[in-house]
C-alpha cells in the first residue's frame, strides 16, 4: 500500500501526547522512543488471532497517520499489558492505545462492543449488568 503525503498529519503525534498527558503524564510521550523492534507484536495474544499488529499502530501514530482512528485494529487490543511489559524501550504501549482510542471516540469512531459497554457504564455504573441473563 502506497501512502500519499496528504495522508500524513504532522500534528497527530503531538495530539496524542497532549491528549494523554493529563491522565498518563510522561507515559503519553513514551511512544516516541519506539524503534520498531516488533517485540510488542510478538507478545500480543490478541495479535495471534486477529489482524492486530501493535507495532504497526505505534508506527502509524509516530508517522502521523491519523487514519488509524477509524480502523478496527485500534479496538482489537485487550489491554492485557503484555506489550507494555515486554518492550525493551519501556514504551507504555497500552496507555498509548488508550489515548488513541479516546481521540477516536471523540471523533465518533468506536467499535460497537465498546460503545455498548460505555453506554452500560454510563447508564448503570457497571460494565456488566447484573440481571437474570448474566447470572
Amino acid at each position: 500500500m502506497v501512502l500519499k503525503s496528504s495522508e500524513f498529519n504532522p500534528d497527530f503525534p503531538k495530539q496524542i501526547i497532549e491528549s494523554g498527558e493529563w491522565i498518563f503524564g510522561d507515559h503519553a510521550s513514551s511512544f516516541q522512543k519506539c524503534y520498531q523492534c516488533g517485540t510488542c507484536t510478538g507478545a500480543c495474544p490478541s495479535g495471534r488471532i486477529t489482524a492486530l499488529r501493535t507495532r504497526k499502530l505505534i508506527r502509524s501514530a509516530l508517522a502521523g497517520i491519523d487514519s488509524i482512528l477509524s480502523g478496527d485494529d485500534l479496538w482489537m487490543c485487550t489491554t492485557c499489558y503484555e506489550c507494555y511489559e515486554k518492550c525493551p524501550r519501556e514504551v507504555k504501549i497500552t496507555d498509548i492505545i488508550k489515548i488513541i482510542r479516546n481521540i477516536a471516540a471523540e471523533k465518533g469512531y468506536i467499535a460497537e462492543p465498546h460503545r455498548k459497554t460505555s453506554l452500560l457504564v454510563f447508564k448503570t455504573g457497571h460494565a456488566v449488568p447484573v440481571n437474570d441473563e448474566i447470572k
